[in-house]
């Protein structure tokens, strides 16, 4: 007779059956609390509910907002909520944007860790500053007062915000002449030229227009009105429309015959008719043929003939075209029309 296994009695089966009730009642009671390893946090820095919760306490039991079976927190369910960080994300602009390794969400916001604890506190020590944010820390360290220069001192508190304001105040209390200065010819827009070195490397004008001639040593609030630098327009006729007499019956490559030197200066492009006609081999001024605005020219300004007689003889020849001059004497030679050179 065999002996029975006590593992399989009623007994065992009975006390295993109440055991699993009891796991099963427990886990429809209170939820996955009975496998959190702490309490989630009760703060919310920004006060604004996200998708109707004001902080992650008030969804401690439901574990799968945040936790996917057997891979724990996901930054797919992390971000269905925060959707500012997850379009930060797509457009790799802002704060998460620039991070790397962006999606473990839990290296920098870990919770479980009691209801008065602030999981969007950055950790400064370990913060990649420039990456995330383009402008290093490096020379940023201490104060003008050499104390050391907290986050607070530049962000504010809400979600760490920047205000470029910050800037020109504290830079104010170190070289107050040279901000007074600065400010007014460009503005309070720091980060537009500055990246946190002491000269901006990182930005050569070259890169978006070449200052040379006049323009090396012109104002830059010539150019960049009301301290706006992005965005600013490239092309001559932007700032140089005042000084267009022709009106724009050229176009508005004005680099093709202006230089930079100076606006007066000009480079004479492909001029069909010969400009030393008629004048012993020296050039003819240009009003001398055209308009003020270059769009027509005449060649009644210098001939004896006038209009009257040049259509009287071209219409005896039987030419009845006869109003634009170069299309039959380009070198202005008189019976060039005739001999075909």
């Amino acid at each position: 007779m065999s002996k029975r296994q006590p593992f399989f009695s009623l007994l065992s089966c009975g006390i295993a059956s109440v055991l699993i009730l009891c796991f099963i009642a427990a886990l429809i009671i209170i939820g996955g609390r009975m496998f959190s390893p702490g309490p989630l946090t009760g703060i919310h820095p920004q006060n604004n509910p996200l998708q109707g919760f004001a902080s992650h306490a008030e969804f401690e039991n439901q574990c799968n907002r945040c936790h996917a079976p057997l891979l724990g927190p996901t930054a797919n369910r992390c971000l269905t909520c925060h959707t500012t960080v997850a379009n930060q994300v797509n457009s790799q602009n802002g704060l998460h944007g620039g991070l790397e390794e962006v999606t473990k969400c839990t290296v920098c916001h870990s919770d479980h860790l009691g209801r008065t604890v602030r999981i969007t506190q950055i950790d400064t020590r370990n913060f990649p500053h420039q990456a995330a944010t383009g402008f290093t820390l490096a020379l940023h360290q201490t104060n003008y007062d050499e104390q050391f220069i907290a986050c607070i001192a530049c962000h504010n508190d809400n979600g760490y915000q920047f205000d470029s304001v910050i800037c020109a105040e504290c830079h104010a209390q170190g070289q107050p002449a040279f901000m007074n200065d600065h400010l007014a010819s460009f503005g309070d827009d720091c980060l537009a030229c500055h990246d946190g070195r002491e000269v901006t490397e990182s930005f050569n004008h070259e890169d978006f227009f070449l200052l040379d001639g006049a323009h090396a040593t012109t104002a830059c609030t010539n150019c960049h009105q009301r301290h706006e630098f992005k965005g600013t327009p490239h092309d001559c006729v932007n700032c140089h429309a005042a000084n267009d007499i022709h009106n724009g019956a050229f176009g508005s490559q004005c680099g093709t015959c202006h230089k930079p030197t100076t606006w007066s200066q000009t480079i004479l492009g492909e001029h069909i008719f010969p400009i030393t006609h008629r004048n012993e081999g020296r050039l003819i001024e240009c009003q001398v043929c055209h308009n003020p605005n270059f769009s027509t020219y005449t060649c009644f300004g210098c001939h004896e003939h006038n209009p009257a007689e040049i259509e009287q003889k071209h219409l005896e020849e039987g030419i009845r075209s006869f109003q634009n001059c170069v299309n039959c004497h380009p070198t202005g030679r008189e019976h060039e029309g005739e001999d075909g050179d």
